[in-house]
């Protein structure tokens, strides 16, 4: 139950309120006007969106998703249609910005500077806001603070926009209870299954009957012309074995300690005015969970009594976090630590924090020898990146004299790299490339370089030419088994539902003796189309909640598992036992979920109101 609550809690309803807005640009239509300038991606009521500022959102979102799904397919990546959603963002972002402009709704300067001290994490060594601090952390997400501040304003803005519009959106645990208990109710059902495998074995596939289905969906079996590279890939970790890294400095980086740590920490905020016995109180309560945290317990176990008394208290994993990025008070208190280790209670400001060392990289638990490696490693790949540029010069230059790859590796002194043979457009994936316009350079006969290096997400490529195959469809031998499976299948099924069906008027009157020893009764399960030990089956789902108990229904249903005559024997509401288990969390999904249609509903009715024309559709595979 927990699970579901949490899952609602991640939907787009509720995702809303946190600024992540979600809109069918499409839905709503949108005009064209060649007459905008030919840098202009699109007007909003005649304020344009520029193709630079497009360009560059759409390829912060393609590097996001390629991190998260390196192997993503090409087709997959056109499925996303990232071009329209970023239009869709930038749109609906437009849209904001004017809204609050006539409303007189702004974000001060005054108003960032709070933000930006009560973020504690650009606070200096006293306690008070670090400008150096914050120039060091925006350094370090590689942008400059013009670019940082102007994305935290409209951060801002747009909440406070949503602070306006979803101002006067409640909710009563009665609604709360009404809306989730639907949801929540579960089912048990009772069933007799036709098994489709039990069919299976009487079951004769022809081969012309297998013919006919080649023939008839040639072009499922179709393959497209693949082409397969060889390539270097070309990084600053990829140069780093080759850089000269003197021992002197890795003596330094080895005193220095891990580059990257992994902490899971209790914050724990100090009230405004809090005195001293009272602070010293919130550092027994931290040392408390610090004690069970030593002994193995899981952190939510630990902190259960914690957090019941203290609801405001935060807590969860860093991540691999750099060294540099972590404040000196937490970073001090890990010295010397093992894995699992927890440290000492520090106070940040006004805060309270306990840290348990995860994991740190290097990994300081290994043997001195190798820790020393990964840093010299580390040190070359840093040296590696500031002479990045002239590398990339450097191949140039080797490509346009058509020196061969074999040679150009052993210049670079990097590995060459060979693709498996695929379709073009997939090729900027498998190599990462950052412009997928760079794959129309992929022509040539084998063995010849593709012009000029491509750039990557994380440096440059050098391509070869390896082996080609044209577009075809795969012969009948190469797809006959997979056919003969698909037939045989789709038999058993058809088999097992005409059994079904042949005997479930016996079931009007009470199971027939001949079933009695094959009903089974299913565990509870609720409105999710999931029915334990049936899978995914979403007809039948929904039919047993929409059916009265204790009565077989009239039709069998198909399940993967085969055809199923199917009783539903038990409703099992919401009880209160469990409702307070939920209570508070379930009436802030509803509250956000309010809040999510509300803020909906109000940019809806913007862009209803709004002229938005594109002139370049071309660049969103309109």
């Amino acid at each position: 139950m927990l699970d579901l609550i949490r899952h609602r809690a991640q939907s787009w309803a509720v995702k809303v309120i946190f600024g992540i807005i979600i809109l069918v640009f499409v839905a709503w239509g949108v005009g064209s006007n060649n007459q905008s300038g030919p840098g202009t991606a699109a007007t909003v009521n005649g304020k344009p969106i520029l193709i630079a500022d497009f360009q560059r959102e759409l390829r912060a979102e393609e590097e996001q998703f390629r991190g998260m799904a390196p192997d993503a397919s090409a087709e997959l990546m056109k499925n996303l249609r990232l071009p329209e959603r970023v239009l869709e963002r930038l749109v609906v972002r437009s849209l904001i910005e004017q809204e609050a402009k006539r409303l007189g709704i702004t974000v001060t300067p005054v108003e960032y500077a709070a933000y930006l001290r009560a973020q504690g994490i650009f606070n200096g060594d006293d306690g008070k806001f670090s400008q150096k601090r914050y120039e060091q952390f925006v350094a370090n997400q590689g942008r400059n603070i013009a670019e940082f501040e102007q994305s935290q304003m409209r951060a801002l803005l747009a909440q406070k926009m949503q602070g306006y519009v979803t101002s006067a959106v409640t909710v009563t645990p009665e609604e709360a209870r009404r809306r989730l208990g639907f949801e929540l109710e579960k089912r048990v059902v009772s069933y007799v299954l036709f098994a489709a495998d039990g069919y299976r074995k009487d079951i004769t596939i022809t081969d012309d009957a297998i013919a006919s289905y080649y023939d008839a969906n040639l072009a499922q079996f179709s393959q497209p012309a693949t082409i397969a590279v060889s390539y270097l890939d070309v990084t600053p970790a990829a140069l780093a074995p080759s850089m000269d890294v003197a021992e002197a400095e890795v003596d330094k980086a080895y005193a220095a300690g891990p580059l990257q740590y992994n902490i899971r920490q209790v914050q724990l905020p100090v009230p405004d005015g809090a005195d001293a016995a009272t602070e010293d109180a919130m550092k027994a309560k931290l040392e408390i969970v610090a004690t069970a945290l030593r002994a193995g317990t899981d952190l939510a176990e630990a902190a259960k009594d914690l957090v019941a008394e203290f609801p405001d208290a935060r807590m969860g994993e860093t991540g691999m976090m750099e060294a540099r990025r972590i404040p000196e008070e937490i970073l001090g208190s890990l010295a010397g630590l093992h894995k699992n280790d927890v440290a000492a209670v520090v106070k940040m400001e006004n805060m309270l924090v306990l840290s348990q060392l995860l994991a740190t990289d290097p990994d300081w638990s290994q043997p001195e020898e190798t820790v020393r490696a990964a840093l010299r490693l580390a040190l070359g790949e840093e040296k590696a990146s500031l002479a990045f540029r002239d590398v990339q010069a450097q191949a140039e230059d080797m490509v346009a004299i058509g020196k061969p790859l074999a040679e150009i590796a052993k210049e670079l002194k990097v590995d060459i790299k060979t693709t498996n043979p695929a379709p073009r457009e997939e090729l900027g994936y498998a190599l990462q490339l950052r412009r997928p316009e760079q794959l129309s350079l992929f022509e040539g006969a084998k063995g010849s370089l593709v012009n000029g290096v491509l750039e990557t997400q994380e440096g440059f490529v050098v391509a070869e030419i390896g082996d080609t195959a044209p577009a075809g469809v795969k012969p009948l031998t190469e797809v006959r088994d997979l056919i003969l499976e698909v037939l045989t299948q789709r038999e058993a099924e058809k088999k097992s539902e005409e059994a079904a069906r042949a005997v479930i008027a016996e079931f009007a009157n009470g199971i027939p003796a001949a079933y009695k020893d094959k009903v089974i009764t299913s565990e509870p399960f609720t409105r999710q189309n999931n029915i334990p030990g049936l899978g995914y089956a979403k007809a039948l789902s929904d039919a047993i909640f929409a059916s009265p108990v204790d009565v077989w229904m009239k039709e069998p249903f198909a399940t993967s598992k085969g055809a199923v005559i199917a009783m539903p024997t038990e409703v099992i509401p919401l009880n209160d036992e469990e409702w307070a288990k939920i209570e508070a969390r379930a009436v802030e999904v509803v509250l956000n979920s309010k809040r999510g249609q509300a803020m909906n509903a109000y940019i809806a009715d913007l862009h209803k109101k709004a002229e938005v024309l594109v002139p370049h559709k071309e660049l969103f595979g309109q």
